[in-house]
Parts: C-alpha cells; sequence; structure tokens
C-alpha cells in the first residue's frame, strides 16, 4: 500500500485476516488499504442497509488538485439541505461507480481539469446515464 491511505501496513496479521473471514490466508505481508477493506465488507454484506439512499450525489475523486474545490461544493450543498458525500479513496474511476451504483446513489458528480477551470460540475444521473455540467448554483436549484 502507500502508506496513507492504508490501515495497517506489513507486519503479522493473522488475526486481522481470520476476522475478515479470511481464514486460511497467512496474513504475512499483507496491507489492508481502505478500498480492500470496502470489498471485504461489501462481501460480506456488512453495510447497513439504512445508509444505502442517504446521499444524492457522490462526488468522485479524479485529480487531487479538484478536492478543495469538490469539498466546498459539498459543503454548500449540505447548507442547502442536500446530502452530498466524496469518494475520499483514490481509486479507478470505474471502482468509483461500482460503489455510487451498489449504494444506488443516484448521480456522480465529478470536477475534472476542464471542469475546475470552469467552475462547472459534470453531473451524470445513473438511471439514464444523461451527463450535463452546470456550476454549483444551478446544482442546488436542481435539487432543491
Amino acid at each position: 500500500g502507500e502508506g496513507g491511505g492504508s490501515i495497517g501496513g506489513g507486519g503479522r496479521y493473522d488475526d486481522l485476516t481470520s476476522l475478515f473471514g479470511l481464514k486460511n490466508l497467512s496474513g504475512v505481508g499483507i496491507s489492508f488499504g481502505v478500498d480492500r477493506i470496502y470489498d471485504v465488507i461489501e462481501a460480506l454484506d456488512l453495510f447497513p442497509k439504512t445508509i444505502q439512499s442517504t446521499s444524492k450525489i457522490l462526488f468522485l475523486n479524479l485529480i487531487p488538485q479538484a478536492e478543495l474545490t469538490i469539498l466546498n461544493y459539498i459543503k454548500a450543498l449540505r447548507k442547502a439541505g442536500i446530502a452530498a458525500e466524496y469518494y475520499a479513496d483514490k481509486g479507478k474511476m470505474d471502482k468509483q461507480m461500482k460503489y455510487a451504483n451498489k449504494r444506488e446513489l443516484p448521480f456522480v458528480a465529478f470536477v475534472g481539469e476542464n471542469e475546475l477551470e470552469k467552475n462547472e460540475i459534470s453531473l451524470k444521473n445513473m438511471a439514464t446515464g444523461e451527463q450535463n455540467s452546470l456550476d454549483i448554483q444551478a446544482l442546488i436549484q436542481k435539487f432543491q
């Protein structure tokens, strides 16, 4: 793992692996990253069903320099009473989309370099696949 995002980082994890129901794995040298743990929890179906439909929008994590902007957008959305969240782990795009699907989130939003430059947000409707760009004000109006 890259350190920062990993839980634990080497050493022996026999107890940890058996904790995750991976009995026959000797835990030597395994570093569990956050998304690895997510996969395991998902596989064991340990996510409470109730949290699934809370957020309306998941902001994907595409480029590090957009992070601050995205967090400000989320703050603005929450202030307006719109549930939004940020995929904080640096995962591949398809992994992030799978996460949104699993959580049954209606929309994903992303801010790449173009969006960042224009102060826009690309919003994708997960049900229809339709995608459009809008600024934060328009986004807030859309969900209010």
